[in-house]
Formats: structure tokens, C-alpha cells, sequence
């Protein structure tokens, strides 16, 4: 089956790209689009009416992934055969990553992370669902002089360690690392191509997150100023500390799941598994999709384990067709744990690459 991609834009259906990228992460509060669009949607002497500010929606395989985006950018060009222009754009949730917050006060208290969010997000024409347990409120939550909007929102959220996931259509979901499984990515079956990375470059062997507990009538200055919180990474063998300041009022558990946190997200960023399949599509014709289990069978690079997506890059040649890049993460990554866990911290065994079996978890 070919893979359709159709750009809408006032009205208009667009179709037929030199070239087509989309790129999602668990990381990133917006999917962007970046499309190129060929010479026969240019008839002679005349321009496309599209220009940064417009509206688009975009589908894949009848699937709408973005619904009522921004146009970024528009950059036309020719040559003195060829007319091209590429198109830029991001679902509506990335005016979150450009603007700043301008919630007045800007001062929160005795609120739930929902809550919080939901006065960031509102006047940019965004809502918030609550996708599970989001943890307790907080005593205070302040936002930054000039802070952008998503800055805020991430930094909040990793206080209660829990993952901002939109839809493409104007929802922030408040969510945890998924349990469902899906499609399995296996070598000679639907893999065209994989690799790995391991570093433990932006990984500490212990951390310790210092802060200030709002004071009141029952409290001590001394427990007002003792508040620290630590977690540990025992596949980091070196002394190798890492101190981080709170920058808001935060109690002793606040500041144990910041330290948890770290240390299990920087775990699980510094190993990636990165395959690319054919096709846009899962065996069951859903679209790959973020936040989802995943079993990963490939001897060569020594990995028979069930892996967390946290990153996809859809795209579409002329010269290699529909193709979508998956990456992959250990399964525990946003679990915030006091000891990461060591078990699930082998992606490319070196006992194994020694000749031994290959590692698999139970």
C-alpha cells in the first residue's frame, strides 16, 4: 500500500511531495511538519497562496495527526528549470514552546498539576486532560519572570513525574509511561535498519536536589532550609554527584521524586534504540504511535527486550518511499525509582558481544 500524506490548507487538499518529514517525541510538547512541495502544483508564473500564519491539517493514511496547526515558515525558490517551496509548520501546541506564560499572579497555591497547567494553557486556546494519577497538589507553584509557557509546564511536570503528551488537536494529556504493547519490531521481518547509542556522558552516580519548604507557624528554620531529596545510579561506578537547586518552595517528597526523576530520565536518554521500518503503518494499519511498548528482537545488536517509543520521524521520498523512524527507549524510562534500576540498563551487552548469549529479560 502507498502511504498517503495530504496537507490541507484552506480548504485545498495537497498531495504529491519531493519530500515529507514529521517528527514526534515524548519530549517535545509539538510534532512538527516539513514538507516540499514539486513543481506541478505551480502553474506558470503564478504562486501558491500560503504564507506562516495560516491554518493546516495534516493526514496520514486518512488518520488526521494534526488538526488546525500553524504555518512556521514558507520558503519558495526555482532554479531556471525547477519551482520547489518548503513548508514548515507545528501543531497548535508549539506557540507553547515561543511564548511566555503571562498568568497573573503567576502564583499557585494548594493546586493540582491540572490545574496549573490548565491557567498556563488556556489563553492560548489549549486544553488539559488529567490521563491518570498526576500526584499531589502542590503547596505553591510559581512561575518565572518571563518564563515561556512550555518551560513552565515541563518544569511542573517533572515535579510530579509525569509526561505533557498532545494529540494534535489542542490536548495536552497528563500522562505516565504507557503499558500497552504493540506491534513487535523484529530483524529480517519488518526492520530495514537499526542502531544504538550508549553514553553515560549526562549520567551521575548520585542525585541530590536541595530546596527551601515554604515556611509557616509549625515549622523550624531549620527544617525550612534541610530540604533535600537524592537518588541513585549504581551503573555509574565513578563519584560522580550531581547537585540541583529547586527553584521553588518544595517539601522533602517533592524534592526525593525531582531526584528520581533524573536519575531514571537521564538513564533512559542515554541509551537509544533507533529502527527504522517500511511504511507508515503498523501490521494492523494504525499508525506507529508514541508512549507505547514495544518488543525489539535483533541479535546483531544484542537486544531481546521490550523497549519504550519515545520518538518517531515519519517520512516520504521519491528516491527510498514511505519510511518511519522509530526510536526506543528501556521500558522504566519516567518511572521515577530512589535506585535506577540495572536490569533494564543493558542495550547492547557487552558479555554478549563477548560471545555469550544474548541477554533477555524475563
Amino acid at each position: 500500500m502507498t502511504d498517503d500524506v495530504v496537507l490541507k490548507i484552506n480548504g485545498k487538499k495537497y498531495r504529491g511531495w519531493e519530500a515529507f518529514t514529521l517528527r514526534k517525541g515524548i519530549d517535545a510538547i509539538a510534532s512538527k511538519m516539513t514538507v516540499r512541495l514539486a513543481d506541478k502544483f505551480f502553474p506558470e508564473n503564478t504562486t501558491l497562496p500560503i504564507y506562516p500564519g495560516l491554518h493546516f491539517d495534516l493526514e496520514l493514511n486518512g488518520f488526521t495527526v494534526i488538526r488546525q496547526g500553524h504555518i512556521d515558515d514558507v520558503d519558495p525558490g526555482h532554479t531556471d528549470i525547477t519551482h520547489s517551496i518548503t513548508i514548515e509548520g507545528r501543531e497548535k501546541s508549539g506557540v507553547l514552546v515561543d511564548a511566555s506564560a503571562v498568568n497573573k499572579p503567576g502564583q499557585f497555591t494548594n493546586a493540582k498539576l491540572d490545574t496549573v497547567i490548565r491557567e498556563i494553557v488556556d489563553p492560548f486556546g489549549m486544553k488539559v486532560v488529567a490521563g491518570g494519577d498526576i500526584g499531589a497538589a502542590f503547596k505553591s507553584f510559581k512561575l518565572q519572570p518571563g518564563e515561556k509557557a512550555f518551560d513552565a509546564i515541563n518544569r511542573a511536570c517533572r515535579q510530579r513525574g509525569v509526561l505533557p503528551i498532545t494529540d494534535g488537536n489542542k490536548t495536552i494529556t497528563l500522562t505516565r509511561p504507557s503499558t500497552k504493547l504493540i506491534a513487535s519490531l523484529e530483524l529480517n521481518k519488518n526492520i530495514k535498519a537499526a542502531s544504538s547509542k550508549n553514553s553515560h556522558k549526562n549520567r551521575y552516580s548520585e542525585y541530590i536536589v536541595q530546596g527551601q519548604q515554604q515556611g509557616n507557624d509549625f515549622l523550624e528554620i531549620d527544617d525550612m532550609r534541610a530540604i533535600s531529596g537524592t537518588a541513585k545510579d549504581p551503573s555509574i561506578k565513578m563519584f560522580k554527584p550531581l547537585f540541583i537547586i529547586a527553584g521553588d518552595s518544595i517539601n522533602q517528597p517533592d524534592a526525593t521524586l525531582i531526584a528520581e526523576w533524573e536519575a531514571t530520565t537521564r538513564a533512559a536518554r542515554s541509551e537509544i534504540v533507533t529502527i527504522q521500518v517500511q511504511g507508515f503503518s503498523q501490521p494492523d494499519g494504525s499508525l506507529w504511535e508514541l508512549n507505547r511498548q514495544c518488543r525489539v528482537k535483533h541479535p546483531f545488536l544484542f537486544i531481546d527486550k521490550t523497549l519504550l517509543i519515545q520518538g518517531l520521524v515519519f517520512t516520504q521520498a521519491e528516491d527510498t518511499g514511505s519510511i518511519t523512524e522509530i526510536s526506543l527507549i528501556r521500558s522504566d524510562a519516567f518511572k521515577p525509582k530512589p535506585v535506577v534500576s540495572t536490569e533494564d540498563d543493558i542495550l547492547f551487552d557487552l558479555t554478549a558481544a563477548a560471545g555469550e548469549d544474548v541477554v533477555k529479560d524475563d
